[in-house]
Order: structure tokens, then C-alpha cells, then sequence
């Protein structure tokens, strides 16, 4: 859905990794405008930039720590707040020339306009850095049963653990308490799982057994 339905129903082009031990490598060399990648792929982005720095000389890791430093801060206030003050706005500015254009262009998401992961959760760390650089991740749920993605991150005051519903009669519908997601299915049964199909499906909705939390801003955890 991610790649062969979305190209052919939009047009562009797709490229996979030639194996998995390339997939970083092959992200710089192709400069992607759209990413989907499972959370390892991220975080195997995050490491080789922690390991680089800790092997570069003391100016420059210095230079790292401070200028990242506004990065998070910038990133915190649009992701809680969905918008910046001027100050900071200015000072990320000095740290995108000095810093995040050429790291993303280290990565290979210099022209990245879509950066989205899903199977798994991202660790709220990671999730942070991106978009302390200027990247703007977003997770995903979703299920093959239910014909694809049930909810994503909204554009601004998102954070690791929160994702906003795709549709108003997706998910859950009591707001602040725990409860199983149920979701419009999109399929007629589970094939040789009658048990298992009678469980989960009921009345056109698919129960997946994960549970979140429904708070104000129809958002979800």
C-alpha cells in the first residue's frame, strides 16, 4: 500500500534497499522525497550519528551539543504548542545553516518532504532528534485487516506516543479512558480461522486488542 498502490495511484518513483545491510547507504545515495521506513531504520540513522560524533574532534562536537540544543528546544514548542516565537525561529535558523542542512544531507533526507514509520513504536528519543533537525517524522498505525493506516500524526503538536485519528468514526469512542481500538474492517474473514474471525470482526468492524487513550483534539495515544 505504501509503495506499488500509492505510485500507481499518484505516479512516482519507487526504490527499495538492495539488501538490508545497504538500506542506509542506499537512502544517501538516492535522496528520497518520500520515506516510509520501519522504526530500525531510523534509529540505525540516529546511531550513526551519535557514533560519528563521538569520534570527531572536541570543536565540533561541542558545536553539536549547543546547536542541537536549539533544535530540541525549537521542536519541543512546535510539537506541544504548534508554533515557534521568533527567537527561536531565528536561532534555528542559524543552527539549520551551521548544522541540520548538512547532517541531512549526510543522511540522504536533504529533500525529504514525507518521513513516516510504523510495525512498531519509535522510542520518544529518536522520534525527538528527527525532528530537532528539521525532519518531519510521523508514526503510523494501521492493519493490513482494516486496508491500511487507521491513524497518523497530525502536522504540528504530535509526540512519540500520540496520533491523531484519520477519520472521525475510526478508533476508540469514549475520550479519556482506555479502551480497545475497534476499526472499519475491510475485509470478509480471516482465511481458516473461523474462531479467530468471530473474535475479531463484528458488525463490520475489525477489534485489534490494542488499546490507547482518547483525549481533547480527537487525538489518540
Amino acid at each position: 500500500m505504501m509503495s506499488v498502490a500509492t505510485a500507481l495511484a499518484i505516479g512516482f518513483t519507487v526504490n527499495f534497499p538492495e539488501e538490508p545491510e545497504t538500506a542506509l547507504h542506499d537512502i544517501r545515495e538516492i535522496g528520497p522525497h518520500v520515506l516510509f521506513a520501519p522504526p530500525r531504520i531510523w534509529e540505525g540513522l540516529n546511531s550513526t550519528v551519535q557514533v560519528k560524533i563521538m569520534d570527531t574532534t572536541p570543536l565540533k562536537r561541542f558545536l553539536y551539543q549547543r546547536l542541537m540544543t536549539v533544535g530540541y528546544k525549537t521542536a519541543d514548542l512546535r510539537l506541544e504548542h504548534g508554533r515557534v516565537p521568533l527567537l527561536w525561529r531565528a536561532l534555528y535558523l542559524v543552527a539549520d545553516l551551521l548544522l541540520f542542512r548538512a547532517l541531512k544531507d549526510r543522511l540522504g533526507l536533504l529533500h525529504l518532504r514525507s518521513g513516516t514509520t510504523g510495525g512498531a513504536a519509535l522510542g520518544p528519543d529518536v522520534f525527538r532528534f528527527f525532528h530537532a533537525m528539521g525532519v518531519r517524522l510521523k508514526q503510523i498505525y494501521g492493519q493490513t485487516e482494516i486496508s491500511g493506516i487507521s491513524c497518523i500524526h497530525p502536522t504540528t503538536r504530535s509526540s512519540s506516543t500520540r496520533w491523531a485519528s484519520r477519520s472521525p468514526d475510526r478508533g476508540a469512542h469514549q475520550p479519556e479512558r482506555r479502551d480497545p481500538l475497534a476499526q472499519p474492517v475491510g475485509i470478509r474473514r480471516l482465511l481458516q480461522e473461523e474462531q479467530a474471525t468471530r473474535e475479531a470482526l463484528s458488525d463490520g468492524w475489525l477489534h485489534s486488542g490494542d488499546a490507547g487513550y482518547w483525549r481533547r483534539m480527537a487525538s489518540s495515544s
